[in-house]
């Protein structure tokens, strides 16, 4: 039922009170508030702070899964853009900056990852390797880039000490300066109020404005990795195996290399040994390819399966991303099972 109209003279003027509904959550805070591994006491706060501000034009997806990487929090706005959290419950006396302005903890000199740096990989890997055709419309048009948009949130902390410590010592840097200035938002608890938030947002172009950039193609692919990503067994296609391809689908506990010309059917085997893999170790699955476009092509293959599995439970990347991301994070590239999507061969 539409609100009445109150009416001034000859002009009809409608008179909404209606208020739009929360921002819409995945999962839902109920079910965030019931998982195994508990938020960090900073996510939760943001998450329930984003609750009370946002209304249901945003969309909110708490530690997703994009292919391997885990972003705190994304904010989407269709036909508007994105936003990227990370969130540290950090407290800086722990930490600090060396002379080449690396993190590292201040009871065993040990590096961590700067957390600037990682929002901005997410935002980097979302072009150049999650989102389809993505990295080629921006190398199109170059404004495409700023549809999202980076932040760090810093929980026990406050703007005057985000500032004392990771922009004072460094006023006279401008290349750095600049690139906070035009990449990364940095927030304290003190920001969190709904004045400063939505004024982030404007900034960000994120509040009201119409992009014709963030398009609806790319909307949708960025929610196919983002929203609750389980497979069910009516999404895949009948595939009939022959006889020499059951046997090397069959996941056992060795190592295999398998060759095959165009079109024997590499792929799907490698797609099906995968979930089989997932079903027989109830464990996660890493697959390397060489390139993004086999990583695309082999993502497809593997829902056509069919079978019930939570896509987080499968990491499809290529090779050199991996390496790199392992290097960065300071793990040991060690893997006990690595299938290998091997070149055609005659």
């Amino acid at each position: 039922m539409l609100p009445k109209r109150r009416t001034f003279g000859k002009r009809n003027v409608r008179c909404n009170h209606i208020k739009n509904s929360m921002a819409i959550f995945y999962p839902s805070l109920d079910d965030i508030k019931l998982l195994k591994v508990k938020p960090e006491d900073g996510e939760i706060y943001l998450l329930n702070f984003l609750n009370s501000v946002l209304d249901d034009n945003y969309e909110v997806f708490f530690n997703s899964f994009l292919n391997g990487d885990r972003p705190d929090i994304i904010i989407v706005r269709k036909n508007a853009g994105v936003m990227i959290i990370e969130v540290k419950d950090w407290n800086f006396e722990h930490y600090y900056l060396d002379e080449k302005r690396k993190w590292r903890i201040e009871h065993n000199k040990a590096y961590t990852k700067s957390p600037i740096d990682q929002v901005f990989q997410y935002k980097e890997n979302m072009f150049n390797l999650h989102l389809e055709n993505l990295l080629e419309k921006n190398i199109k048009n170059s404004k495409l880039w700023n549809i999202v948009t980076c932040a760090v949130y810093f929980h026990n902390e406050t703007t005057k000490s985000i500032n004392k410590f990771l922009i004072e010592p460094y006023k006279e840097d401008r290349k750095y300066q600049d690139f906070l200035k035009y990449n990364v938002s940095l927030l304290g608890k003190d920001a969190l109020t709904e004045k400063d938030f939505k004024s982030i947002l404007s900034q960000k172009r994120l509040d009201g404005s119409i992009s014709s950039l963030f398009d609806n193609d790319i909307y949708l692919s960025l929610c196919k990795y983002l929203k609750p990503p389980k497979h069910t067994y009516e999404q895949g296609k009948p595939i009939k195996y022959n006889a020499q391809q059951n046997r090397i689908v069959t996941s056992t506990v060795k190592q295999q290399l398998i060759k095959g010309v165009v079109g024997s059917g590499k792929t799907t085997v490698l797609a099906g040994r995968s979930v089989e893999c997932h079903k027989r170790t109830n464990d996660k699955v890493l697959i390397l390819c060489y390139n993004i476009t086999l990583k695309n092509y082999i993502h497809d293959k593997v829902s056509d399966i069919r079978a019930e599995f939570i896509w987080s439970n499968f990491y499809i990347t290529n090779y050199h991303y991996f390496k790199s991301y392992s290097y960065q994070r300071y793990i040991p590239f060690k893997a006990d099972t690595i299938f290998v999507l091997e070149k055609n061969e005659e």
